[in-house]
């Protein structure tokens, strides 16, 4: 199972442990957001501002990107006007056929 935070700081023991399960329930979030707004393209942007208030915009980024690799949202070709005047791309919820 891929991990969801990104040790580039070279943390350890409990202060790493604490960083994983944060990262991994940002991510979780960030996904149920995504699933009920399951028709509507949001930006990392979006996401800093509406769901994830108090974290850095990085860690937006990050669980955008970790819930695009694992198959659970996708990239659009869209983009926004980003609060830097940089067009940004926008992300929008995967619907996954599940069988039963």
């Amino acid at each position: 199972m891929a991990k969801s935070y990104h040790n580039t700081n070279k943390e350890s023991g409990e202060v790493l442990l604490s960083s994983e399960e944060k990262a991994k329930t940002q991510e979780q979030v960030v996904y149920e957001f995504m699933e009920k707004w399951y028709n509507t393209e949001f930006t990392a942007e979006d996401i800093s501002r509406e769901v994830i208030i108090n974290a850095p915009l990085t860690s937006c980024r990050r669980a955008l990107t970790n819930l695009m690799n694992e198959g659970k949202i996708f990239k659009t070709n869209n983009t926004k006007d980003g609060m830097y005047g940089k067009k940004i791309f926008t992300y929008k919820y995967k619907f996954i056929d599940k069988l039963f």
